[in-house]
C-alpha cells in the first residue's frame, strides 16, 4: 500500500516540472525576442504604454519578465545580473515608439557607478554608467519588424548591501528604476 507521501510526490513532481521547469518559465531558457516571449507562454503582452512606472503605485507589474525586486514606494530595484522588461509594440509603423527615456539610479556600492548595457530584442542598445542618484538616458530603439520590445538590463557588478556591509540586505542590488518612457 501506498502512503500518501509516495501518492503527493507522484502528483506534484510532474505538475512541479511542467510549471517551473519550462523553458522560459521561472529561470527556464529566456526567449530570444518579445514576439517568442508571447509564443512560449501564449500569453499576449500588454502593450506598449506611454510611461512604465515602476513606484510603488505603479503599473511595471504587468511588464516585468526576470530580474526585478518588489516594488518599493520610490520605484524596482534589479536584481542579480540581469533584468527585462516586455511588452507588444503596435502594427502600425508610424504608432510604434523610437526611443525609450530611462529615469534610473546606479546601487553602486563601494564602486563610483554602476556599469549597465541595454539590449532591446537581443540588439545593444547602449552602454550606461548610473551614479547612486537617479538620472534620465535615452536609448534610441533598433528599426526592426519584432512584434514587441524585449529590453534587458545587463548590469555588471550588481552587489548587495549585506556584502558591503550597509544593511542586512542580501539582494543583488544593481539599477534602481523609477520609470520608463516610449517617445515617438
Amino acid at each position: 500500500m501506498e502512503s500518501w507521501n509516495t501518492k503527493f510526490i507522484t502528483l506534484i513532481v510532474p505538475l512541479f516540472l511542467l510549471v517551473f521547469a519550462s523553458p522560459g518559465v521561472w529561470g527556464g531558457a529566456p526567449a530570444k525576442d518579445a514576439g517568442a516571449v508571447q509564443k512560449k507562454t501564449a500569453v499576449k503582452l500588454p502593450e506598449c504604454p506611454a510611461k512604465i512606472d515602476f513606484t510603488g503605485k505603479g503599473n511595471s507589474d504587468r511588464f516585468l519578465v526576470s530580474g526585478f525586486s518588489a516594488q518599493e514606494e520610490w520605484g524596482r530595484w534589479t536584481d542579480g545580473k540581469t533584468a527585462e522588461v516586455a511588452c507588444s509594440l503596435p502594427e502600425k509603423a508610424a504608432k510604434r515608439p523610437r526611443k525609450i527615456k530611462l529615469h534610473a539610479g546606479g546601487y553602486v556600492g563601494k564602486a563610483a557607478k554602476q556599469q549597465v548595457e541595454i539590449s532591446i530584442n537581443g540588439k545593444k542598445a547602449g552602454a550606461y554608467s548610473f551614479s547612486g542618484q537617479p538620472s534620465e538616458v535615452e536609448i534610441k530603439i533598433p528599426k526592426g519588424k519584432d512584434p514587441g520590445l524585449r529590453i534587458t538590463f545587463n548590469i555588471k557588478n550588481p552587489s548587495s548591501p549585506l556584502s558591503n556591509g550597509e544593511s542586512g540586505d542580501p539582494r543583488n542590488l544593481g539599477l534602481g528604476v523609477v520609470w520608463m518612457k516610449f517617445l515617438k
